[in-house]
């Protein structure tokens, strides 16, 4: 009984990541300043979480705007610096949509754990946001 309890709750924690990721409404404006960055952090990581439970293929309209805002973040962000290796590009050469959902997650992670610069846990986080997207199914 208390494992289908358990089985039960986790299922309704991912319908309401899903549903919640899948509400996301993309910023207006970049910040400009270190405490708007600081500020749109929750913004950010629900562009990011948004990323990873679509696949890619679909809402292509929506996903090109919040790639858009995700990597401006990204790029512009004082408090966050993503570095990408090579052998990381050559895993997704053939989709750059997954690319940047590796790129968001790995900043996901970054802010969701005081700024860490670990770089084994910053790129595994970015691995498996993309690993996630890619298992919803490419198009």
């Amino acid at each position: 009984m208390k494992s289908s309890s358990l089985a039960l709750l986790g299922i309704m924690l991912l319908f309401s990541f899903v549903s919640a990721a899948q509400e996301f409404e993309i910023p207006g404006d970049l910040p400009s300043s270190k405490d708007e960055f600081i500020k749109s952090e929750k913004d950010m990581i629900n562009g990011a979480k948004w990323l990873e439970s679509t696949p890619v293929g679909t809402q292509m309209d929506k996903r090109l705007k919040v790639n858009a805002w995700v990597v401006a973040w990204i790029t512009n962000s004082p408090t966050v610096t993503v570095e990408v290796r090579e052998s990381i590009l050559k895993l997704f050469d053939k989709n750059s949509h997954l690319m940047i959902v590796f790129m968001a997650g790995y900043s996901r992670y970054c802010v969701e754990n005081n700024y860490s610069i670990d770089g084994l846990k910053v790129n595994t986080a970015g691995i498996k946001s993309a690993i996630n997207c890619y298992n919803l199914g490419v198009m």
